[in-house]
């Protein structure tokens, strides 16, 4: 199952090593990850999810789509976080971190308001991908704004 995520984002394999993991795929996941804590999607958070991909990552509406179907099939069947945030963190600067930090914000205020819970693991997210404190705090203030 963990070499099927691995392979998924392109993790795994000595043909692999080679290509870069597909970090959009990873930043998406962590997104429905903020989506479905709570137990309830609504449409309006993949349309938000959806719509990050191609406004942050400068992705087409197609391949956005894509992607969110993709990793919600993913999403209902496995909750590993690890790979996910270890391919951000091997990727990502501290500047496009931030980014896809207050993306998570933005995904969790879809619905009109943040549950506990999207709190609780978007706080776990942002350990995980080396965020202090004061970003977290910052990108809630910033993704609240817009």
């Amino acid at each position: 199952m963990k070499e099927d995520i691995f392979a998924w984002l392109g993790l795994g394999g000595a043909k692999q090593e080679e290509e870069k993991p597909d970090t959009n795929r990873a930043a998406a996941a962590l997104m429905t990850e903020v989506m479905a804590v709570d137990n309830d999607w609504h449409d309006l958070e993949v349309q938000r999810i959806e719509e990050l991909l191609q406004t942050s990552l400068g992705l087409p509406q197609s391949e956005a789509a894509e992607i969110v179907a993709e990793v919600l099939e993913l999403q209902k069947k496995r909750h590993d976080l690890f790979q996910f945030t270890s391919s951000i963190n091997e990727h990502y600067s501290q500047l496009e971190k931030f980014e896809l930090l207050k993306n998570l914000w933005k995904v969790a205020y879809a619905d009109g308001r943040v549950d506990a819970y999207e709190e609780h693991i978007i706080r776990r997210l942002a350990d995980l991908i080396h965020m202090p404190h004061n970003q977290f705090i910052k990108a809630k203030i910033d993704a609240r704004q817009h």
